[in-house]
């Protein structure tokens, strides 16, 4: 039997949308804390109205694209590492709803794959920031 290779892509697929908005929620106001900035000093930095970040943040709202692009420029982040906090929150979702039932409680094999997800993560953060500092990899040709 083939199994998803993603449980946690698995369980999204499953989802209402007023949960990826309550991931969308948390992931914004955990890089919004993170980066030290209030919701007011976001707005500033962002352009987009302190009251709207807050609906974000509440999960009453879904963030456009043209939205997210200017947050996350007021955030001084990449889409990458969006997409990468988004894949965290999803995955940290599966494994509660998972652990609350004895039944369901994670198996190995999704720690085992939360921890490659991981560990590509950081490999890509990692080529990403040799690449701004200008240091080229084994791999790349000089030329």
């Amino acid at each position: 039997m083939s199994r998803d290779p993603d449980p946690g892509a698995a369980a999204d697929r499953q989802t209402s949308s007023a949960r990826a908005r309550a991931r969308a929620a948390f992931a914004l106001r955990t890089l919004r804390e993170y980066r030290g900035l209030t919701q007011k000093r976001l707005a500033l930095l962002s352009g987009i109205s302190k009251t709207t970040i807050s609906d974000y943040e509440r999960g009453q709202m879904a963030i456009s694209s043209e939205k997210l692009v200017a947050l996350l420029g007021g955030l001084g982040l990449s889409t990458r590492a969006w997409e990468t906090t988004l894949r965290h929150v999803q995955w940290l979702d599966y494994l509660e709803e998972r652990s609350q039932s004895p039944e369901q409680r994670p198996r190995d094999e999704d720690l085992d794959l939360y921890a490659e997800g991981i560990g590509r993560d950081l490999e890509r953060a990692a080529t990403d920031l040799l690449k701004l500092l200008g240091v080229r990899s084994r791999e790349e040709p000089r030329g």
